[in-house]
């Protein structure tokens, strides 16, 4: 039997006010953990580097979601485990 923590508290290195995690039932969304990720994004501001390095070529009359908010969607639908397109 593993031994899985009941409780976790993140720091506030991340988040202005305490965050618990608990892990005490059965039937639990696992997509918790893109908050996590976005506080982690936001501290250390990985998808603003990737998303910078892309060139928009769209017409910007047309353009209706930034480049960064398709990385950040992009990014964290993958680390958040869902399949490619």
């Amino acid at each position: 039997m593993t031994n899985i923590p009941q409780q976790t508290v993140f720091s506030q290195d991340f988040f202005p006010k305490p965050v618990s995690v608990s892990f005490s039932r059965g039937h639990l969304s696992s997509d918790g953990g893109s908050i996590l990720l976005k506080a982690v994004d936001q501290k250390l501001g990985i998808t603003r580097t990737v998303a910078e390095t892309f060139v928009d070529r769209r017409q910007p009359e047309k353009v209706r979601h930034e480049i960064l908010d398709l990385t950040r969607q992009r990014i964290f639908s993958l680390a958040s485990g869902y399949p490619r397109l």
